[in-house]
């Protein structure tokens, strides 16, 4: 998403799976490639405090579902509004 890319060692690189929509309780969001993010730490975390918007345009460029992009930006939406 930001770009970085942080390598830890000569050509190995270091990244995170977020699950847009979380498993579990009480969203129960599917394990699935279309429901995973791979992204730097940092944006790991923005992405689990919902502190950042999903482009909407993620869904064009990988197998990112659009209904989780939609899910997590209206669930950012609601804590923005509060």
């Amino acid at each position: 998403m930001c770009g970085t890319r942080l390598e830890i060692a000569h050509r190995v690189y270091y990244s995170e799976g977020h699950h847009i929509k979380p498993l579990g309780k009480p969203y129960d969001g599917p394990d699935t490639e279309a429901n995973i993010l791979i992204v730097c730490p940092n944006c790991h975390v923005l992405c689990d405090n919902r502190a950042i918007r999903l482009p909407d345009s993620l869904h064009t460029k990988g197998r990112i579902g659009k209904e989780f992009i939609d899910f997590h930006n209206e669930l950012h939406n609601k804590k923005n509004r509060q």
